[in-house]
């Protein structure tokens, strides 16, 4: 009876992800050591890379990746344009959000 209550822990721990390895997320346009894009591994990346062709590389780009919660923000001063991206555990998907502001 004991071997089969741990055997079922066993299965139902393993069923929720516990101690498997989240990759870590590549912002959009990042390359590795041989000059090509890295491949992102979350829902943003369509999105992130459809600003970069529309309006450039983003003069800063401010982000925060903990566990399963990803925020990266693009900041566009000379054009006054901010579009913040979340997505992870907390999110349906990719969230985005637009800032407009005076140009600096």
């Amino acid at each position: 009876m004991k071997i089969l209550s741990l055997l079922i822990a066993l299965i139902m721990l393993n069923g929720c992800g516990i101690g498997q390895d989240d990759p870590e997320p590549y912002p959009a346009g990042v390359q590795n050591s041989t000059g090509t894009p890295n491949t992102p591994k979350h829902d943003c990346t369509d999105a992130m890379n459809a600003l970069i062709a529309e309006k450039g590389q983003p003069e800063e780009i401010n982000t925060y990746d903990s566990g399963n919660y990803h925020s990266h923000d693009y900041w566009y001063w000379s054009k006054g344009y901010q579009k913040g991206f979340n997505w992870g555990e907390f999110f349906d998907g990719c969230e985005t959000n637009v800032y407009t502001f005076e140009p600096i």
